[in-house]
């Protein structure tokens, strides 16, 4: 398996299926004398953009502290993928877990739900 083709920017579902967004980064565990190994996947705007720069990394981790949003990177333990094909399955993962899909509820509070009430 291709980690960078196949994993990278792959969609991650929850147990139930539920998006939970991209993978973004890939976490190596590098031992002396051992091939290096996956020990996670990183989910995260703020691991995106250091792919893109890290200026754009620090920039969007100031803003999101000035907005008070939860902007870390999650990582997702290995031993919690089922299946990877068209996407990163996981088990005992789930979308409700506070941790995850912070900034969409956070979104949503700050501004969808403000949209919907003056419209």
């Amino acid at each position: 398996m291709d980690l960078i083709r196949d994993v990278l920017d792959a969609q991650v579902l929850d147990r139930r299926g539920r998006k939970l967004g991209r993978v973004d980064g890939i976490v190596l565990e590098v031992t002396p004398g051992r091939p290096p190994r996956v020990a996670g996947l990183q989910i995260g705007a703020v691991v995106a953009a250091a792919r893109i720069h890290r200026r754009l990394a620090r920039w969007l981790t100031a803003l999101s502290r000035r907005l008070g949003v939860f902007s870390e990177a999650v990582i997702i333990d290995v031993t919690h993928i089922k299946q990877i094909d068209t996407a990163v399955r996981l088990d005992l993962v789930s979308a409700d877990e506070p941790r995850l899909l912070h900034v969409e509820r956070w979104a949503r509070a700050q501004i969808v739900d403000r949209i919907k009430r003056v419209g």
